[in-house]
């Protein structure tokens, strides 16, 4: 059985010089496959960088909030963050039913 993942691809949208594009921009998975989503950014005042899911017909829900390199893990899901390459990857290990959603990843400006 597979599994539609929706990703944001305009979260943020172009301020000033800030940007968010993610990859792939919809994806389907079987059941039990491991998956990965990309987030690049540009920004002059990077601060963090939060992923979010949404179910259909509610709120997004922080899952990730990545301030440093260091992986974020709940066991499931894995996000890691590249600030040289201004990347992030959030990885799911064995896609469940429970895991489809739409994925956003959105930047935390630093105040300069």
């Amino acid at each position: 059985m597979q599994y539609d993942f929706s990703f944001c691809l305009f979260c943020l949208g172009v301020i000033a010089q800030e940007e968010v594009l993610q990859s792939p921009r919809s994806l389907k998975v079987s059941e039990g496959e491991q998956t990965r989503l990309s987030c690049s950014y540009k920004t002059l005042n990077f601060y963090s960088l939060q992923w979010y899911r949404q179910y259909l017909n509610k709120e997004p829900a922080l899952i990730m909030l990545l301030a440093s390199e260091e992986p974020q893990s709940n066991g499931i899901i894995t996000a890691t963050l590249s600030k040289a390459h201004t990347l992030s990857n959030l990885s799911i290990s064995s896609a469940q039913p429970s895991d489809s959603a739409v994925y956003q990843c959105a930047l935390n400006l630093s105040v300069s």
